[in-house]
């Protein structure tokens, strides 16, 4: 295949070829999953060689637009860098353009606690359901 004809759906394609005989199958599914819905309708008509840092932001700012949860834009930042990586290793590109963008980040949520006399309130109410 020319290389250079090469975008970043077909790369996407063959990488996951690669990884799926080093990966458990649970744990391929969720890359595969990311590339299927996200990084090829997203990137994948682009040239690999053409892939650039703006390509990677454009695709995290749309699908943060869109309303996708915030841990599927940052693991979808995470499996591009990590396919990269590997396009870098079989010299297809010179650099990974994921390497210069800020991976998003995962708002932490503050956890809740109940006070003594929410406590005291939900004990009773919940003895009943777990007595045989």
């Amino acid at each position: 295949m020319d290389t250079a004809a090469l975008t970043v759906g077909q790369f996407l394609d063959r990488w996951l070829e690669a990884a799926r005989s080093t990966m458990a199958v649970r744990t391929f599914e969720e890359p595969e999953r990311i590339v299927r819905n996200q990084l090829k309708p997203r990137l994948g008509a682009v040239k690999l060689a053409k892939l650039n840092a703006l390509h990677i932001e454009g695709m995290t700012a749309e699908m943060q637009r869109q309303k996708e949860a915030a841990w599927t834009v940052r693991h979808s930042a995470s499996v591009l860098h990590t396919a990269l990586v590997h396009a870098v290793k079989l010299k297809l590109i010179a650099s990974n353009p994921a390497a210069a963008v800020d991976r998003p980040g995962v708002p932490t949520k503050e956890m809740l606690f109940l006070d003594e006399d929410q406590s005291k309130r939900l004990m009773p109410a919940t003895a009943s359901r777990h007595q045989p």
